[in-house]
């Protein structure tokens, strides 16, 4: 499995309009050796090797106040246009396909086809 990160720690313009909670997000993903987490921060990607995978990943983003869901890779996203968000970046690495273009409607939609 895999998890999509959502929490309040963005830094964008529109976050006074986005859902508390649901300002930024992320995917946190396991070659089965290590997580790895791909950060679409301002669109521009960040990927960062973060813990083994033994390591109970979602637990510890639970525990920082994170709301966290695990989700299956899905197949690739065959779109001609991804957003250079946070939320086109999750999408694209998680083979998500959705119209969201803010994480709470990313959120909404990974819960309805759990």
């Amino acid at each position: 499995m895999n998890l999509v990160v959502f929490h309040d720690h963005g830094d964008h313009f529109l976050d006074p309009f986005l859902k508390s909670g649901f300002r930024h997000v992320f995917c946190a993903v396991s070659d089965g050796t290590y997580w790895i987490t791909v950060d679409g921060r301002m669109g521009l990607p960040v990927i960062e090797v973060v813990a083994a995978s033994t390591f109970d990943l979602r637990s510890f983003y639970e525990n920082e106040g994170f709301t966290v869901v695990a989700v299956a890779k899905g197949g690739p996203v065959r779109v001609p246009y991804v957003m250079s968000s946070c939320v086109g970046m999750v999408k694209t690495v998680l083979g998500v396909r959705s119209i969201s273009v803010t994480p709470y409607q990313l959120y909404k939609f990974i819960r309805k086809i759990q």
